[in-house]
């Protein structure tokens, strides 16, 4: 089994790997707003522990600056406090600008990338940006290049307290309930 936990190289691969994946669904389906990967030890809900194994959460939400956004990352911060995180990987379509006085969205020189966020324990952060190239009917991402900044923040600077890990997992379990989140192991030897 990879050691996504302590090995470098390969946590470098899986986020390859989790790269191409998140090109390729944004490519086939632009209105893909923001996904989250999230890599946990136990389950949110549950608690049950998946060593040696991890668990590997998808949520998909809004990245658009208001209440959608908010319940998105809302969500992938409780999972990552219940779930005792190792990593986050969260990517996003947006537009990206070189102009630092202009907001991207106004920008003339504009233009429309996803961009990556990836958190880990062990490793910090990475992000990276691959522009969308769109002619007549057809899209295309291009090469990811490593980038710096910081999109969002998921994992605590500290294990969380039980209050806190308590109340995230209420919230989750309401969702479970609701059928708005589902937890499943992956084989992450084998994931693409």
């Amino acid at each position: 089994m990879k050691d996504l936990i302590n090995d470098r190289s390969a946590w470098v691969g899986f986020l390859d790997t989790v790269s191409d994946a998140a090109a390729a669904a944004h490519v086939e389906m632009p209105t893909t707003a923001a996904t989250g990967r999230i890599l946990i030890r136990r389950h949110p809900v549950t608690y049950v522990d998946f060593t040696p194994k991890l668990g590997l959460v998808f949520i998909e939400g809004g990245f658009d600056g208001g209440p959608v956004q908010e319940r998105f990352l809302a969500v992938m911060r409780a999972v990552a406090l219940a779930g005792q995180a190792v990593a986050c990987i969260t990517t996003v379509e947006a537009w990206v600008t070189n102009s630092p006085s202009a907001r991207p969205s106004e920008a003339a020189d504009r233009y429309e990338s996803i961009v990556l966020d990836a958190e880990h324990i062990t490793f910090g952060r990475t992000a990276r940006i691959a522009p969308i190239l769109t002619e007549a009917d057809r899209r295309q991402c291009l090469p990811w290049r490593n980038t710096r900044g910081r999109f969002i923040d998921v994992l605590g600077p500290q294990p969380p307290s039980a209050d806190i890990v308590a109340h995230a997992r209420a919230f989750l379990t309401s969702l479970t309930q609701r059928g708005s989140l589902s937890v499943a192991t992956v084989d992450l030897d084998n994931f693409n």
